[in-house]
């Protein structure tokens, strides 16, 4: 009876090594049926080394040909520029499968590696926001439960008005939630990148949901009407009425936060060329004012528009108002 023999073949032209291991057919065996024959014995063997070696040649070709694909410097590139969020994957995987670890492109991809380590945990926090990798907006439990007093006085420096409007306790909920709707995690980690002041150790002390950034003279610049931005202005003129000396040593001399946010139900809703029926729209509506001297100041107006269905989920946001891309400084 003869017994299977399997040649196994080292191809060494890859990066880690590939090895094919082939099962003499049955055919080659018949050829050396008997060891006696050792011409035909050993034409066989050679043979099968040879087509392994080919077959190892394919295989590692292949392999190599779906790293390179999987993780090219073009991809990589392309999501330094476009999608810093997913070139800690496709640019790791490029140094990982580059043959030349040495080359021009595995340094710059190691380079903008290193450079973003410290962003990696929050944009993995930020990822963690929605299952839904293209998500265009995210709703924020914890803002559900911030807290925004009804007022409408002269502070100590300038208005404070915070008017929320609605019919009813379930109207007021989901008031609440378009104020707690922020945007697409992708769209927060462009933002975290274009924004960036050292999380852990710079202005961001914690992994939250980003609405805005540091701006001219310390005060955050808000980018989307959330309750936490609210909450964080109406803070900050309470605290300047107490104090006017601010953390960094200059004084604030004139505040103003007006915040005005409504729901109402629509039979038809139009916003552009997209359409609505029986839909509750949230529109919300922040303008703020600071200055600390001749010099020193800054203010804008933001706006915000949530469309909410009849069962109070949220199904658009939209952050398109002109005012939005302006601000003022002094």
């Amino acid at each position: 009876m003869l017994r299977p023999y399997t040649i196994c073949v080292v191809a060494t032209g890859a990066d880690d090594g590939c090895i094919a291991c082939i099962l003499l057919a049955s055919t080659m065996r018949m050829t050396a049926r008997s060891k006696r024959n050792r011409g035909a014995w050993n034409a066989a063997v050679f043979t099968a080394a040879l087509a392994g070696l080919v077959l190892a040649g394919v295989v590692c070709f292949s392999q190599s040909v779906a790293a390179q694909g999987d993780g090219s410097f073009e991809v990589c590139a392309s999501d330094m520029k476009k999608a810093p969020g997913n070139a800690f994957d496709s640019c790791g995987r490029f140094v990982q499968d580059s043959s030349t670890q040495d080359s021009e492109n595995v340094r710059k991809a190691k380079k903008w590696l290193a450079e973003n380590a410290p962003k990696l945990p929050f944009v993995q926090f930020l990822k963690s926001l929605s299952s839904d990798g293209n998500a265009q907006f995210v709703v924020y439990q914890p803002d559900l439960t911030i807290e925004l007093p009804q007022t409408d006085r002269m502070a100590r420096f300038g208005k404070l008005k915070i008017a929320r409007s609605f019919a009813n306790l379930t109207e007021e909920g989901m008031l609440r939630k378009a104020e707690a709707v922020y945007p697409g995690p992708n769209e927060m980690i462009r933002q975290l990148f274009g924004m960036w002041d050292g999380y852990p150790g710079g202005r961001f002390k914690e992994m939250k949901p980003i609405w805005g950034a540091v701006s001219n003279d310390e005060i955050m610049q808000a980018v989307t009407i959330t309750a936490s931005a609210v909450r964080y202005y109406y803070d900050v003129v309470l605290g300047a009425e107490k104090d006017p000396k601010m953390p960094l040593g200059f004084e604030a001399t004139g505040t103003g936060l007006d915040y005005e946010a409504a729901i109402r139900y629509m039979d038809r809703y139009k916003h552009g060329e997209d359409s609505y029926e029986g839909v509750y729209v949230a529109n919300l509506d922040l303008k703020w004012a600071f200055t600390c001297g001749g010099l020193c100041g800054i203010g804008f107006t933001r706006n915000k528009i949530v469309v909410l269905d009849r069962h109070g989920e949220v199904i658009a946001m939209y952050l398109d108002a002109p005012v939005n891309s302006e601000m003022w400084v002094s």
